[in-house]
Order: structure tokens, then C-alpha cells, then sequence
């Protein structure tokens, strides 16, 4: 018989901290038990802002830019004189 991970948390006592070990892996779950004054508030439908609010200018020009596949260009190694050579 296949029991839920929902149907598993509900079983679990607020305040006390679980620990399996699975596939070599070791997880914890901690359960606290949140005042139902500090929990999160329910999302609303009518909270959530769907039309644009502003209005982007189209672009006015551009360019186009052209690459090749390929090793880059590296620039030429700079030139550090040697420091015996001062002397």
C-alpha cells in the first residue's frame, strides 16, 4: 500500500523534528506549529495585477550585429621590457 507524502504529513506532531535516511541521503523535516495569526495570508485572485500598467516605446533603430563560429581573435601579448635591460 503507497501512502501520499500528504497523507504522511498529516500524522506529524507540531514541534517535533523527523529524520529518514533514503538512498544515502539523510532528510529532516522540522515541524513548527505557526499561530493562525502568523501564518501567511491566502493569496486573492483579485490581488494579482494581469493588465500592463505601462506602456514601452517601440524602438526607434537599430543594428545588426554579425558572428562566425570559430577560435576568436586573441590581441597582441603587450610588450613589457625585460628589467635587466635598464641597467
Amino acid at each position: 500500500m503507497s501512502v501520499s507524502l500528504a497523507e504522511a504529513l498529516e500524522h506529524m506532531e507540531p514541534g517535533r523534528t523527523y529524520r529518514c535516511k533514503a538512498q544515502g541521503k539523510v532528510f529532516e523535516l522540522r515541524v513548527l506549529a505557526i499561530p493562525e495569526e502568523l501564518a501567511p495570508a491566502p493569496l486573492v485572485e483579485e490581488d494579482f495585477m494581469l493588465d500592463a500598467w505601462v506602456e514601452l516605446p517601440e524602438p526607434s533603430e537599430g543594428f545588426v550585429t554579425i558572428s562566425h563560429l570559430g577560435e576568436p581573435e586573441l590581441p597582441d601579448p603587450p610588450i613589457i621590457p625585460d628589467e635587466d635591460a635598464e641597467e
